[in-house]
């Protein structure tokens, strides 16, 4: 009994070890994290709360800027630690909130009500396109549901830039330059 016992517990220390180390190279050999080149972006991070003392949200888009050819796609992949949806909301750079109060009020006075349309339906709808197909201008913006992803040519020209928030979470702000 007591040499099954031993047995056991080698084979589970084994599991255990190996576990992190498949699940780490998995990352390692699949996915980045913004590298040159890269076209994906990831919703980051989650919220921590003590009550009365504070909720803070370290929810971002990761990597925060990227460079991409006019023409070329981009995808948004939703992997924080949130149950909760996203936008992609194209809004012109003087309106990115900055304060806690345009955060918070962003929805009823700020940018973030040019998302309003993904919410009129159920399920909601997952491209706003305000000029001409792909991302290109204020108020283009794409829906991405809880750990999904979502995809999208950007088709503004060579030299615009394309700064976005999520109209849900409007601290979590991204940048698209054109190359």
């Amino acid at each position: 009994m007591r040499r099954w016992l031993l047995l056991l517990g080698g084979v589970l220390t084994v599991v255990v070890l190996l576990v992190p180390l498949s699940a780490g190279s998995a990352v390692a050999g699949g996915e980045n994290d913004g590298g040159k080149g890269d076209r994906t972006v990831k919703t980051k991070g989650g919220f921590d709360m003590k009550p009365n003392k504070f909720i803070r949200s370290n929810l971002r888009f990761a990597p925060g800027k990227i460079a991409v050819r006019s023409g070329e796609e981009v995808t948004w992949r939703d992997r924080d630690d949130w149950p909760e949806e996203h936008t992609i909301t194209i809004v012109d750079e003087g309106e990115l909130p900055d304060t806690v109060e345009e955060v918070f009020g962003c929805f009823d006075t700020g940018p973030c009500s040019l998302a309003e349309g993904h919410f009129a339906t159920d399920p909601p709808t997952l491209v706003l396109n305000e000029g001409a197909a792909g991302l290109d201008t204020r108020g283009d913006s794409l829906f991405l549901g809880d750990g999904e992803e979502i995809s999208a040519i950007v088709s503004a020209p060579s030299g615009a830039r394309l700064h976005y928030l999520c109209a849900i979470h409007a601290w979590m702000q991204g940048l698209i330059k054109v190359k």
